[in-house]
């Protein structure tokens, strides 16, 4: 497969820092409160200037990619739908694939209150399902792993796996974006726990240690 894979960075799409820590979200993973982890997290995660950013984000990488409208585009790991509804809304034909249910009603929500404002229904298509084991080969025009949803996972076995969906999903002319962090403005800022207040009291805290490069990817 002649596929392009394009690694899109931080200063391209914007600057987001991702307040859950890989450890946590594989332990939730194996844990069975997988809901409950991301929805508690949810207003921290995704506050309202993440979703204001969301459309300049997506016309990046689609002006990377070079993604004609009209096409299939995979948002894997598509969250409450900061990318999924702004790709509908430029006519773009998206399938969305989170494995937290309350994401995605929420993302469904959003998609029924789009298509009634604008009389007719968006072309998004929600799937609950574990990003590793996501398969439609060959379905896809542009393949999006973007918010830092790429590393998650203790095991890089794992982690390869969803790199290896985000490639069988693409068509031979496909391209792929993902958000990935530099190493070098990582090591500018770097801090090994980071703490957050939760509106109703909880704090969240994320502790960080460097792992073994990508050289892989």
């Amino acid at each position: 497969m002649s596929t392009d894979y394009v690694a899109c960075v931080e200063p391209l799409i914007g600057s987001i820092t991702n307040p859950l820590s890989a450890f946590v979200y594989a332990g939730a993973m194996t844990s069975g409160h997988y809901d409950d982890l991301w929805s508690a997290a949810r207003n921290c995660m995704f506050p309202p200037t993440s979703f204001e950013a969301g459309p300049g984000e997506v016309a990046a990488c689609l002006r990377l990619s070079q993604t004609a409208r009209g096409s299939d585009v995979l948002d894997l790991a598509c969250g409450p739908g900061r990318h999924t509804v702004p790709l509908a809304r430029a006519g773009y034909r998206v399938v969305g694939v989170d494995y937290s249910r309350s994401y995605l009603t929420e993302l469904k929500h959003r998609t029924d209150v789009e298509a009634t404002q604008r009389g007719r229904p968006l072309s998004v298509e929600l799937v609950h399902c574990d990003m590793r084991e996501f398969s439609r080969p060959g379905s896809f025009d542009l393949a999006l792993s973007l918010y830092h949803s790429l590393g998650y996972f203790r095991d890089e076995g794992d982690n390869r796996r969803v790199v290896r969906v985000l490639h069988d999903s693409l068509r031979e002319t496909g391209a792929a974006v993902i958000q990935l962090v530099g190493a070098e403005s990582l090591k500018e800022d770097f801090r090994p726990q980071i703490s957050v207040n939760l509106d109703d009291g909880t704090q969240l805290i994320q502790r960080r240690e460097p792992s073994e490069d990508w050289s892989w990817m």
